[in-house]
């Protein structure tokens, strides 16, 4: 396909375009990056635990529990709505529709950190099985 030759000329004008797209485009895209950002998150920031770490844990309803190689111990944070039925990982304050295998039924995350082999629930689809141990 053979374009016109008034599409392909280079001309100061399209010089300058070209330009101003190149400088404006990256910054805008940052911006909007922000912004769409703050919508979508919903993460609490949690100061950091200071004299005895279990304690804070326990009455912030955390478990205290050990990490995945049983090294160091950490808070995994529980949720309110954890074992209810879900159709989405929205429908859960964790974010987390899980769903373990044989099952076709979701429940909320009870905790941030879970454990076991499943697959998340996204608009009604079950994300590929995952093992965590």
């Amino acid at each position: 396909m053979k374009l016109s030759k008034k599409f392909t000329t280079v001309t100061p004008l399209s010089k300058f375009l070209a330009m101003a797209l190149f400088i404006i485009l990256p910054f805008l895209g940052f911006y909007l990056g922000i912004k769409y950002q703050e919508t979508k998150q919903n993460i609490e920031i949690v100061a950091p635990i200071k004299a005895n770490p279990q304690n804070e844990c326990e009455s912030n309803n955390g478990i205290w529990t050990k990490g995945p190689f049983g090294k160091e111990f950490f808070c995994n944070k529980t949720f309110s709505d954890g074992g209810k039925v879900c159709n989405d990982s929205m429908d859960c304050l964790s974010q987390q529709c899980i769903v373990y295998s044989g099952n076709k039924i979701g429940e909320c995350a009870k905790a941030l950190t879970n454990y076991g082999c499943y697959g998340l629930l996204v608009r009604n689809h079950i994300t590929e099985y995952a093992c965590r141990d």
